[in-house]
C-alpha cells in the first residue's frame, strides 16, 4: 500500500510494505530516502532495544485532515508494533499543504503491563546501512545538523533564488531524552 502526501513542491510517498518514506523534488529528484521513526528503550545506543517503524511486522495506516495552529494539514498515522499486546510505534506526518513544509511525531504506546524505560526518539531516521540518504542540495556547507538536546528536521517551505531547499522543525529534549507521563 502507498499514500502520498503533497506539500508546497513536493511529495512524500509513504510505502507500507517497507514502512518507510521517500520525498521528491518537483521535478523528481529525491530530497529524502527511506526513512523511517525509531525509539530506543532501555538505553540510546546499541545496547539498548530499537523499535524502528520498518522493522516492526504489524503497520496499520489512516490517513485524516485537519486544522492545527501549523494551518491545515492532511495527516499519515502508521501505527506498528511485532505483535498483539507489545509496544506500539505510532508515527504521525503531517503535510502543510498552503506552508510547504512536513512535520513527523512519533508516540510510543505501552500496551503492556510491564513499565517502559524510554531512552531516545527520532521521528525521522536515515540509516545509510537500510538505504537511508539525505539529499539536501550542492553546498554540504550551509547544512546543520544538531544532536544532543535538538534535533532539525527537513520540511520545505521553498527554493530560494540560489536553489537551495529549506528546512524546518527545531525540538527540545532533556539530556535523559525522558518525556513527562500522562
Amino acid at each position: 500500500m502507498r499514500t502520498d502526501l503533497v506539500s508546497g513542491t513536493t511529495k512524500l510517498v509513504y510505502r507500507n510494505d517497507t514502512g518507510t518514506i521517500n520525498i521528491y523534488r518537483e521535478d523528481g529528484s529525491l530530497i529524502v530516502q527511506k526513512a523511517t521513526a525509531s525509539i530506543w528503550l532501555d538505553a540510546p545506543d546499541d545496547t539498548g532495544t530499537r523499535m524502528n517503524v520498518s522493522s516492526l511486522a504489524l503497520r496499520e495506516v489512516e490517513t485524516e485532515s485537519g486544522n492545527d495552529n501549523l494551518g491545515d494539514a492532511e495527516r499519515l498515522i502508521v501505527t506498528a508494533k511485532t505483535a498483539e499486546g507489545e509496544p506500539e510505534l505510532r508515527w504521525t506526518i503531517s503535510a502543510y499543504t498552503d506552508g510547504g513544509f512536513y512535520t513527523f511525531i512519533v508516540d510510543l504506546v505501552n500496551t503492556t503491563q510491564n513499565e517502559l524505560n524510554f531512552a531516545k526518539v527520532a521521528p525521522i531516521t536515515l540509516d545509510g546501512a537500510r538505504g537511508g540518504a539525505l539529499f539536501l542540495g550542492n553546498d554540504p556547507a550551509e547544512h546543520r545538523i544538531i544532536e544532543k538536546r535538538f534535533v532539525y528536521l527537513l520540511g520545505s517551505p521553498g527554493r530560494d533564488t540560489h536553489g537551495r531547499y529549506g528546512a524546518g522543525g527545531l525540538f527540545h529534549g532533556d539530556d535523559t531524552g525522558r518525556l513527562p507521563g500522562s
